[in-house]
């Protein structure tokens, strides 16, 4: 019992070290971008900020009731390695993500499967849920921009 519960708790902070990054990975670019792109930048920093955020796209989406932030975060060989949305109530994200860890933290999520880009999160289905997104009314099989809708 005692290996299993060892084993739940390094998911859990395997799972926190993933968000941890990847949060630490937007702000990094976000402050890049903000701080050395206007017009007075050289070509060697937007250089460098074109490479920062080939490995992250973030990308803006309107719904009718307000906007949600969608992030596509990809290795160095290019190859996806996270995709979540971010609304003020919670978070779709693939499945890259643990759904167990996001619901003990409080978090509203959805989850999605097999998907590659942030256009294919939008048009696929819910797959899970927590219960904070159970209660906001997102079920399995759920069209994501609706539930998108509800997080919103």
């Amino acid at each position: 019992m005692s290996i299993i519960l060892l084993f739940m708790k390094r998911r859990t902070l395997i799972s926190a070290f993933i968000g941890l990054v990847l949060l630490l990975t937007c702000i990094a670019t976000s402050l890049a971008l903000d701080g050395a792109t206007g017009p007075g930048a050289s070509a060697e920093v937007n250089a460098s900020n074109a490479a920062a955020t080939s490995m992250m796209d973030m990308e803006e989406i309107t719904l009718p009731h307000g906007t949600a932030t969608a992030f596509r975060v990809t290795a160095a060989n290019g190859a996806p390695f996270a995709i979540f949305v971010r609304a003020p109530k919670g978070l779709i994200v693939c499945g890259t993500f643990d759904l167990e860890a996001l619901e003990a933290r409080g978090v509203a999520a959805a989850s999605v499967k097999g998907i590659k880009t942030i256009e294919e999160a939008l048009a696929t289905q819910v797959n899970g849920v927590t219960q904070q997104a159970r209660d906001l009314g997102i079920e399995p099989d759920m069209p994501v921009e609706e539930a998108l809708a509800k997080l919103i």
